[in-house]
């Protein structure tokens, strides 16, 4: 029979949030954020229902939707419509029947925004990849929507490209528009968002604040940096002698190397153990000039929840 092409999906996105969907290729993602959208939803029979400002999104009038929830999707050249950068600017407003004088403005103030009023009066044809993607971004926000899907935006573009595109959602993100966006690299958005859910094969992993979920899947390791003539503690395993620190009942030393004119010890901390064990054994010896818990990046989390 036919899998569900995702199942078991809960969440909410308050307004003014930037909220991540990530996963694996294939995991359900584009489906999630095409149901979004009445007029890109799927093909196929679907349960549950899906609420837009406490209405149910099935019930939204067309108008409303085009106004309301802008998207941008993943092929820069499956979105532009028109031959001229400043008309496809305008377009969704001439749509929506906005007087000319106000589109003018409108895209005029876009344009200088997202820094197209440099290539305002080229051809769609002759734009790069990057700026095919900024031109579909700017010609949805132009519609001012209060919610905005991206998906994949950052998908087949190089580093340069890639950073432009993260400065204009962090412009976005400013200016307090609701966000939904969907991506496979956790590295690119980590800084960008407030809330992140996790799909993997259709279903849920985890959904929540992006600090609170590393703090939760943080492991009981510290990283110590001080300054000493030489290193104070032994290997990992070895017998502590009496003037270096060793694997104790509280801890174990991970590693000690030589880092920028100092030492870094990285310590994993035992059950019951807390910070203070860990100084206490290190103040008398050494100069400590930092002292941090090493929290997990979302991407390390991310390849750990899908293997």
């Amino acid at each position: 029979g036919s899998k569900p092409a995702l199942k078991n999906i809960n969440f909410t996105v308050n307004e003014g949030e930037f909220i991540v969907v990530c996963g694996p290729s294939g995991c359900g993602k584009s489906t999630l954020l095409r149901s979004l959208k009445p007029q890109l939803r799927p093909f196929g029979t679907s349960e549950g229902s899906i609420e837009f400002c406490g209405e149910n999104i099935n019930d939204i009038p067309d108008a409303k939707s085009a106004a309301e929830i802008g998207f941008v999707m993943q092929s820069p050249d499956a979105q532009i419509v028109t031959d001229k950068v400043w008309h496809e600017l305008a377009f969704g407003l001439e749509n929506l029947g906005v007087p000319t004088q106000i589109i003018r403005s409108r895209v005029a103030e876009m344009a200088n925004y997202f820094g197209i009023h440099t290539w305002f009066r080229k051809k769609t044809a002759e734009l790069s990849g990057g700026q095919k993607q900024l031109l579909n971004l700017a010609s949805v926000m132009l519609m001012q929507p209060k919610l905005l899907i991206l998906d994949e935006p950052f998908s087949g573009f190089d580093p340069v490209n890639v950073q432009i595109i993260r400065e204009e959602m962090l412009k976005l993100r400013e200016m307090g528009s609701t966000i939904v966006l969907s991506t496979h690299n956790m590295e690119s958005v980590e800084e960008l968002c407030d809330n992140i859910a996790l799909i993997n094969k259709s279903n849920l992993v985890i959904t929540g604040e992006v600090d609170a979920i590393r703090k939760e899947h943080g492991s009981n390791q510290v990283e110590l940096y001080y300054r000493a003539g030489e290193r104070v503690t032994t290997a990992s395993g070895s017998t502590p002698s009496a003037n270096l620190i060793g694997d104790c009942d509280k801890f174990a030393i991970v590693s000690d190397e030589p880092h920028n004119n100092v030492y870094r010890a990285v310590i994993d901390l035992k059950q019951g153990a807390v910070n203070a064990d860990v100084l206490s054994a290190f103040l008398p010896k050494v100069d400590i000039m930092q002292y941090n818990e090493l929290i997990p990046r979302m991407n390390d989390i991310f390849i750990k929840l899908v293997k």
